[in-house]
Formats: C-alpha cells, structure tokens, sequence
C-alpha cells in the first residue's frame, strides 16, 4: 500500500481546500439536476421522490455516531478515504443503472459516505494545524465550497442538457478519483492512534466520553439545540423553495434555454453572494465569539425567509432567497468554530458526528409536518413556518451570550 504514496505527503491546509473543494464541486454537479433525472428518466412519483430522501436522512442519523467514533480510535484520514470513495461508488451506481432499486442502494452508500467525512474531516484538520488555525481554515473552505459548487452548478445544467445521467455518473467518476489523490498525497502527523486491537466497547467507551462531556458542559447543549432547530427549519424549505417559485411566478425567458437554467442562475447568484459575505465575516466577525455572530446570521436568514414567502414579484423573491442562501452558507463555518471551542481533542470527531446527527433527526422530524402545511394549508405557509422555526434557535444563541462568562473554556 506505502507504494502507491508519493514519497512526500502535501500540505495539510492545501490538501484539506482541495479536498474541500473538489468535493462541492462534484456533489453540486451531481445535485443540480438530479431531481429532474428522477422524475423522468426513472419515473419517480413524488412519493419515491421523498422516500429517497428519507432513507438518506435515515442512513445519516444511524452511522453518523458509529463511523465519527471510528475516526477518533482508528484513522480520521482513513475515515476521510472511505466516505469519499462511498461518495463516489453510491453516486456512480445512480448514474449508470437508471432503476429505482438501484437509487435506494445510491442513497444508502451516499449517506454512510457522508457520515464517514463530516466528523472525520474537520477534527483531521484541527489535528493538523491546530485549534488556534482550524476557524479561519473552516471559512477558507467554505469560500472554496462556494466557489466549486458556482462551477458544479455550471457543470451539471451542461451534462444534464446532454444526457439527465451524466451529472451523477460524471461526479460519481471524479469522486472516485478524488479518493485516489487522497491516498497519495493526504498526511496525518497530528493524530495519535490508539491500541493497535481495538474492541467495540473502546467505541462505546468514546461515545460515552461525549455524552459526559456534552453533560459536564451544558454550552454543548446549546450547541446541539441550535442545530436542530436549523435543520428542522431547513428541510421543508429545501424541498419547497422551487415550487414555491414555479407556482408562484412565471420565469422570464431566457432565449431558447430550457426553464431549469433559471435554478442554475439562481444558484450561481446565491453563491457569488455567499462568497462575499463569508469574506466579509472572514473579515470582520470575531470568531472567537461565534455564537454572537451566528446569532446575527440566523436573525437575518429568518426575515429573509419571511420575505422571500411573501413576496409579490419575481425580483424581490430572488433577491431575498439569495441573501437567505448566503447567510445559510456562512453560518455554517461559524457553527464548526463554536462547537469546535468546547470541543475535547479526545472526541472531537465524535462530538462534530454527534453534530451531524442532531442535524439529521431536525431534518428527518422537521420535513413531514412542514410539508403537510403546505398539502393544507399553502406553499406560501409553509414556507413562513420555515421562518419562523429558524427563529426559535434566536433565544439559545441569546442564552448563550449571557452565560459565556461562567463557561470555563476547555484545556486543550
């Protein structure tokens, strides 16, 4: 295996952007259009269409906790590999087997990949160049997110005007290829490996120590609740947002160009903005106290929700989705940098999967009630609902700034 590494690993950071990068880059490529590709291509009626997501959420919430675990007792690089590599087989199998079986096995692998990278890669990197480095390098990469998804974006409408499949066969090929870089140039010099035999009750042990941890500081409680409210807010607005504009406005013509460009322009302005506004914070923002900062970010992201429901004309609803998009884009680096500030270097890959999955059950819980307002009720609705559950997460950032001062800070 030491045969196929170059003789000299490359610098964490660059390797950390590109892996970063690449990753938006090919994901968004493959998600752009994959909707559409399910729809006619496969012939997915709508109830498929949300059984597929389930079963991601799903898979996400039940080996988020077991593959960080893994990561803080094994590898996190090697966890790294894996996830990417599960990325890439889960999104290739989508793309060339056109059947709705064949998505249900996409989607399982899609989302133990995406378990084995969450956790893993952000500890890695704080390993690597330390805590002190890890929040500007959180906002680094996702500038470099942002401006790899713009591309991705670009990509996908191109293949999917070709063919619906290339998009997800495409980015499940250069994921592949992806792992491989990583195998030959990705170091790990910071992490310090246990016990060469290890037994599922040191996984369970290591699992424990973040649930005592989350106990001994109820800061992480906070944490946590915050990300479940985001990510209740968040998923009946993901699946809403396009019908919302569908049923709601007439998109102006753009030539001879098929209406789904508008969703690439779209999300190319939402990008473009995001990327201003995460060097802004990059800039200017006190990272030291993110939660102030996110406190801000999810305030504004609530009223722009709330106007993009209620708005009258085409222009005001792009414009307040754009600032909603961006916002949402730069929350998230400053999310990692709060949690990462409590974090025991021990479990950290543990405590950001704990993260994840608390993410995962807002979105699996957060989805079915919000989309039934909108069977109800309105599209409009529920998307005002989405608002104005994201502005339940105000009062414990709130909570948080208050009580900062008696949080004894940890000993890294």
């Amino acid at each position: 295996m030491s045969n196929l590494r170059l003789p000299r690993k490359w610098d964490a950071l660059l390797v950390y952007l590109v892996l970063e990068g690449a990753s938006a880059l090919f994901i968004q490529t493959a998600v752009t259009t994959y909707a559409i590709y399910y729809a006619t291509t496969i012939g997915m009626d709508p109830l498929q269409l949300v059984l597929v997501g389930t079963l991601f959420e799903t898979t996400i919430f039940l080996f988020e906790i077991p593959t960080g675990v893994v990561a803080d007792v094994y590898s996190r690089r090697l966890s790294v590999i894996i996830g990417v590599g599960l990325l890439g087989i889960g999104l290739m199998i989508a793309g060339f087997i056109p059947v709705f079986a064949a998505i249900l096995v996409s989607e399982i692998l899609t989302g133990i990949g995406a378990t084995f990278t969450s956790g893993a890669t952000e500890a890695w990197i704080t390993d690597e160049i330390g805590v002190e480095r890890a929040g500007k390098a959180f906002v680094r990469a996702g500038q470099s997110r942002i401006i790899c998804g713009m591309l991705g974006i670009i990509l996908g409408v191109t293949l999917a005007s070709i063919s619906l499949n290339w998009p997800m066969a495409a980015a499940g090929l250069l994921l592949v290829g992806l792992t491989v870089f990583l195998i030959l140039v990705m170091p790990e010099r910071g992490f310090q490996r246990g016990p060469e035999r290890q037994t599922w009750g040191t996984l369970i042990k290591t699992f424990r120590d973040g649930l005592r941890l989350i106990r001994l500081r109820p800061i992480l409680m906070i944490v946590l609740a915050v990300e479940f409210i985001i990510a209740f807010h968040s998923e009946g607005f993901d699946h809403l947002w396009q019908k919302h504009i569908l049923d709601t406005f007439t998109l102006p013509t753009l030539g001879s160009l098929n209406p789904v460009v508008w969703f690439g322009v779209i999300g190319v302005g939402a990008n473009l903005l995001g990327l201003g506004l995460s060097e802004f914070i990059r800039r200017r923002a006190n990272l030291d106290e993110p939660a102030r900062a996110l406190l801000m970010v999810n305030g504004l992201a609530a009223l722009s929700i709330l106007v993009f429901a209620l708005a009258g004309n085409f222009a005001l609803a792009i414009a307040a989705f754009w600032l909603m998009s961006a916002l949402r884009q730069a929350a998230d680096p400053i999310s990692k940098a709060w949690l990462n500030q409590y974090a025991d270097p021990r479990i950290r890959a543990t405590l950001f999967s704990m993260r994840g999955q608390t993410g995962a059950i807002g979105e699996i819980v957060g989805g079915p009630p919000v989309g039934l307002i909108g069977s109800l009720v309105s599209v409009r609705a529920a998307l005002m609902t989405s608002g104005f559950i994201l502005m339940l997460a105000l009062p414990w950032l709130a909570k948080n700034n208050t009580e900062r001062s008696a949080v004894t800070q940890p000993t890294e």
